[in-house]
């Protein structure tokens, strides 16, 4: 097996050493975005900003629990 992309050829060992070298710098680099993230989030709390989706005014849920309520069920 090899990957095109890269050429790099997992039936060596060389290719299996550096698709693992390539997988390691991958996960650490995911980890660094999520560490960057939560941070974010955590300052963002801390400044006392509304994190989330807005809720729905009153009148468009009741909108859509008529809708629900009126229509038919797809299966059963």
């Amino acid at each position: 097996m090899s990957l095109i992309l890269k050429n790099i050829d997992l039936s060596t060992p060389a290719g299996r050493l550096m698709f693992h070298i390539i997988a390691s710098m991958c996960e650490f680099e995911r980890a660094l975005i999520k560490e960057r993230v939560r941070a974010g989030l955590a300052n963002a709390r801390a400044k006392g900003k509304k994190l989330g989706r807005r809720g729905l005014a009153p009148i468009d849920r009741k909108k859509i629990i008529e809708a629900y309520d009126t229509t038919p069920p797809l299966f059963g």
